[in-house]
């Protein structure tokens, strides 16, 4: 379980833009965190003003992760 939830984190760092298909559709919603609760694992999405609470495995299609520009690699250009 320890292992699942790490490489959880590791996929879908927060920050990182996660499209979820459905029939007609792809929607891309945020990563802001995460949650555990009764065994499971839980990633909090924001979407607009809505905060959502998904399992991923059966849901995502596509996952954009944000690269920031630290200072040190700002200096180093």
């Amino acid at each position: 379980m320890i292992a699942r939830i790490v490489w959880t984190i590791l996929r879908y760092p927060v920050g990182a833009e996660v499209g979820f298909a459905d029939e007609f559709t792809t929607e891309y919603r945020t990563v802001m965190g995460y949650h555990y609760a009764h065994g499971a694992f839980y990633v909090l999405f924001s979407e607009g003003n809505m905060v959502h609470m998904n399992q991923l495995d059966k849901l995502v299609v596509s996952v954009k992760i944000k690269k920031e520009e630290t200072r040190w690699m700002r200096q180093k250009k």
